[in-house]
């Protein structure tokens, strides 16, 4: 069985009103749909059947593994995320529906799952205060500009020495 087998769903087969399918991910579903995202999901799809259309809502929660923006080192990074959509059979329904082929009538919504929880993910993933790898942290300190020399070492500071002459010129009145 594929790792993303849960999420692929037989439309025409599902009864009028309400179907969930529910499946916990890991690491080998994110490989599966070509991605290197690593973390362990509890996810939850609800499927509103009305005649040819369906409501798809797609609920996650878990843990990513992502590095961190800092230092590289990996961080457990809490994610909880919904997303709806609405599918059509054929070319029925409202002009936002994703058209599923009604002869195979068949979805893969592995795909919306991905994203659901990728949008999910913060924009700026660090550890808390204190928690980045310290070699790592010194490393970059030293290539900064900032290191113990202070801003001297700084490539802005050649840019402030130049404006700082231009403006004694100026004040001084010569050109």
């Amino acid at each position: 069985m594929c790792i993303t087998d849960p999420f692929h769903v037989f439309l025409a087969g599902l009864p009028e009103g309400g179907s969930r399918v529910e499946a916990d991910i890991s690491d080998s579903f994110f490989a599966a749909v070509g991605e290197s995202l690593k973390g362990h999901f509890r996810v939850a799809l609800d499927i509103v059947r009305l005649g040819r259309g369906f409501t798809v809502a797609v609920k996650a929660e878990g843990t990513a593994v992502a590095p961190c923006d800092a230092c590289l080192a990996d961080v457990e990074v809490p994610v909880s995320n919904e997303c709806t959509f609405t599918l059509s059979l054929d070319d029925l329904g409202a002009d936002e529906s994703v058209r599923v082929d009604g002869r195979t009538a068949m979805a893969d919504l592995s795909w919306a799952v991905y994203e659901t929880i990728a949008l999910g993910m913060p924009t700026r993933v660090a550890h808390v205060e204190g928690g980045c790898d310290s070699t790592m942290s010194e490393i970059l300190r030293s290539h900064s500009g900032r290191a113990e020399e202070g801003e001297g070492n700084s490539p802005w500071a050649e840019l402030r020495k130049i404006t700082q002459n231009n403006q004694s010129i100026t004040q001084d009145g010569t050109s």
